[in-house]
């Protein structure tokens, strides 16, 4: 399993990328991925869902035009840093 390192609230923490993952996602969508997964658990989001709503934010971001239901759209706009 690989992982990416990523500094969350002064601690590195090691975070797992999803097995299976899109094999177009470059080193750059697994740290958008490894970063807002750590968002989603500080926001006391469970672990598989943190997952799959980081997985969710670098989707958008392969494909521009992808879009979820209101209430994952919502969710996904709170863990993306301001």
């Amino acid at each position: 399993m690989q992982a990416r390192l990523v500094l969350s609230e002064g601690q590195w923490n090691s975070v797992p990328l999803p097995v299976g993952r899109d094999p177009s996602w470059t080193l750059a969508e697994e740290y958008i991925y490894a970063a807002a997964y750590m968002s989603a658990l500080r926001q006391q989001i469970g672990g598989t869902r943190a997952s799959q709503l980081a997985e969710a934010c670098v989707l958008r971001r392969l494909y521009p035009g992808l879009r979820f239901d209101p209430r994952m759209e919502q969710e996904i706009q709170s863990i993306i840093p301001k």
